[in-house]
């Protein structure tokens, strides 16, 4: 029951500390979420090509003109939310854009070809890390969907040694339909108010409740947060931020190496623009749907349509184009393997428990013929058949694993709702920790009676016990009564 609730609470801690989904991209790139970005380079390259327009050519650089302008239309739609009506795929207009640029330069090159290539160049890397939020969660079976920012920094509490932690930045509005995020925090903390507040210039940072025992830091006071800006120029930043609050998701390790703060801080932190972001995150209706889900966000995503391989499992494919598409038990895929194999060795210690169990058995049904052979001669001397001497051998062992398996189960029962009380004690006896949290994760004993393993048990363990017994029955069946009495 604990390495079934090991499992169970690992995979409960996992799923509710992360979306369902989780989209970055694989050259470590931001995501742009927003066509401002790309509507800004678009005007300036619209600038660009009608100075740079020669009056001899006027039919060639139209088709330039003409295929930019809708290039613009297209942004302008959707910085003004009104992607419903879009006429094309920005990525693809930008490239018809650069052919038609190609096609006029073939017969009249302009001097400044090289800046107006540049700067379409630009526009098509911008385009390519543009994402469509609106379009990704009209998609089917998508529920929510949320921005956020990942990175690894170093937390400094008061004033202490840097630890490694990774630093959130979220949309908190958003945030709450992502996972378990609304059950993690305070339930009367509002975490959209809070987050729009500074004290004395600070922003606010939610920390994991493992923080507050293992450094003695509380709400209010103030930590350190060192990291190197997103555009990776060697640089370091330290800010510091105050503690407006706490989460808890049970998983002693995710409580202390991750935080929380506001979109906007992180942003500025990383040296990002307020549209830029590295992961968006799903939450999905449907689990058994996900992996359509991840195969038609790719299609959004890149304007490719992906093929499923039939060789190998669906959810082994994570890249897709310059995306990678994560479930989240691909995202924590170590920290699950782990425990489903903690699972498989149990399963295999179980077993040599229950052999070496039947064999206890056996051997004492064995001993007792040889201690009973009078007593069994005396029942074949008065009548007793072969099969009556079996049975009553096979009721023995019967017997032996029914209460063995009733003392076992019911022990087992009261031990699993018992287990942290019980394991608390024996700290206290011996000085030494049972469960360490720095090993497995939790913040306490995980115990998940699941009834149909009790019951699979308990009749496997009642069956060795009447196997066991087969031996024994077969050696009294075959005593002779006068030569287990010839001495009497």
């Amino acid at each position: 029951s604990v390495i079934t609730g090991y499992i169970t609470k690992v995979e409960e801690v996992v799923r509710g500390n992360t979306a369902d989904l989780i989209v970055e991209r694989a050259d470590g790139q931001s995501i742009i979420y927003g066509h401002e970005q790309a509507l800004q380079k678009i005007t300036e390259l619209r600038d660009l090509a009608e100075q740079s327009a020669p009056q001899d050519r006027p039919g060639k650089y139209q088709t330039v003109l003409q295929k930019i302008s809708e290039a613009k239309e297209i942004a302008e739609q959707e910085v003004g939310e009104r992607s419903a009506v879009r006429q094309g795929n920005l990525r693809q207009k930008i490239s018809e854009v650069r052919e038609a640029l190609e096609q006029a330069a073939g017969e009249n090159l302009p001097s400044n070809y090289g800046d107006l290539l540049r700067k379409i160049l630009e526009v098509q890397e911008i385009a390519a890390r543009t994402v469509d939020l609106k379009t990704i969660s009209s998609l089917d079976h998508i529920d929510a969907v949320a921005p956020a920012i990942e990175r690894g920094v170093l937390v400094s509490y008061r004033n202490k040694e840097y630890q490694w932690c990774m630093l959130k930045g979220i949309d908190p509005k958003r945030e709450m339909k992502i996972g378990k995020f609304r059950e993690y925090v305070d339930k009367n903390m509002d975490v959209e108010k809070e987050f729009s507040k500074t004290h004395g210039g600070e922003p606010p940072v939610l920390m994991g409740r493992a923080v507050l025992r293992t450094e003695g830091v509380a709400p209010g006071q103030s930590v350190e947060i060192t990291t190197s800006p997103a555009a990776g120029n060697g640089g370091i930043v330290t800010k510091s931020f105050y503690i407006s609050g706490f989460t808890q998701s049970g998983g002693f390790d995710i409580d202390r190496r991750e935080c929380y703060v506001p979109l906007a801080a992180a942003q500025e932190m990383l040296g990002l623009k307020s549209d830029e972001i590295t992961h968006v995150r799903l939450q999905v209706t449907d689990q058994r749907r996900l992996t359509d889900v991840k195969f038609a966000a790719a299609r959004a995503l890149t304007g490719f349509e992906f093929k499923r391989r039939e060789e190998r499992k669906d959810e082994e494919r994570v890249m897709f184009g310059n995306y990678f598409i994560m479930s989240w038990r691909e995202k924590k895929a170590n920290e699950i393997f782990a425990a489903r194999n903690d699972l498989k060795i149990l399963s295999f210690i179980v077993v040599f428990i229950f052999i070496g169990a039947g064999f206890v058995t056996m051997a004492i049904l064995v001993m007792m013929v040889f201690e009973k052979r009078k007593d069994i001669g005396v029942l074949k001397a008065v009548g007793c058949s072969r099969h009556g001497v079996v049975a009553l051998f096979l009721l023995m062992g019967l017997i032996i694993g029914l209460s063995g398996s009733v003392l076992g189960m019911v022990s087992g029962i009261l031990a699993s709702d018992n287990i942290n009380e019980i394991a608390d004690v024996v700290e206290k006896i011996s000085g030494r920790e049972v469960f360490s949290k720095d090993v497995y994760y939790l913040d306490e004993i995980p115990a998940h009676l699941a009834p149909d393993a009790v019951w699979k048990i308990f009749l496997v363990a009642t069956g060795v016990g009447l196997v066991s017994s087969v031996a024994a029955a077969g050696r009294a069946a075959v005593i002779e009564p006068v030569r287990a009495l010839r001495y009497e």
